[in-house]
């Protein structure tokens, strides 16, 4: 008699369960398009080729971003002596109603004009934190011209508060621009 071998079914393995690579507590069934990483949903980032992981996505821009390590020293070195300037300029003007209105046109148009000379001094190259560093010190240039408010602020003096809005409303426009310019 011939013996025919019955094939037993194996009991099935648990299958290995998925976890995101940078949420180790979250498991996943998602995994990146370009490097095959599991993604929870979380981090996994809608392309026109499937979903793809931060860090794919953060190689692929890259290439966009050609500066080199001298110009994140040359940007501030621009822009830090105009937005002095233009913040202590600020200070000296005034504070009257209709010059608050106004600082909301001037404001942009320092701000654009601080970047459009940051960007030229870096030879119109483009870094992923430049337009930070530019914005920053705008910030800081106005912040400086608002420096009595503030200290007279933190010593008590709260009727210093209107001084700070002017100044206020110059850095949050400014620094914007700038920062839109450097882009």
């Amino acid at each position: 008699e011939e013996e025919t071998a019955v094939i037993q079914p194996t009991p099935q393995a648990d299958t290995l369960e998925l976890v995101c690579y940078r949420h180790p507590n979250r498991s996943t069934s998602l995994r990146c398009y370009t490097c095959g990483k599991p993604i929870c949903s979380q981090c996994a980032i809608k392309t026109p080729v499937g979903y793809r992981c931060p860090d794919c996505i953060r190689e692929a821009e890259d290439v966009f971003f050609n500066a080199r390590p001298l110009d994140y020293l040359i940007a501030p070195l621009v822009s830090l002596p105009l937005s002095l300037l233009a913040g202590f300029l600020l200070l000296q003007v005034g504070g009257s109603f209709f010059f608050i209105l106004l600082i909301f046109f001037i404001g942009g148009a320092v701000g654009s004009f601080i970047g459009r000379l940051a960007k030229a001094a870096v030879g119109r190259r483009r870094g992923r934190y430049l337009p930070h560093v530019v914005s920053a010190t705008v910030i800081l240039g106005g912040m400086v011209a608002a420096a009595p408010a503030l200290i007279g602020l933190l010593l008590g003096n709260f009727s210093g508060i209107m001084g700070l809005l002017m100044p206020g409303i110059y850095v949050f426009i400014a620094s914007s621009a700038a920062f839109y310019q450097m882009k």
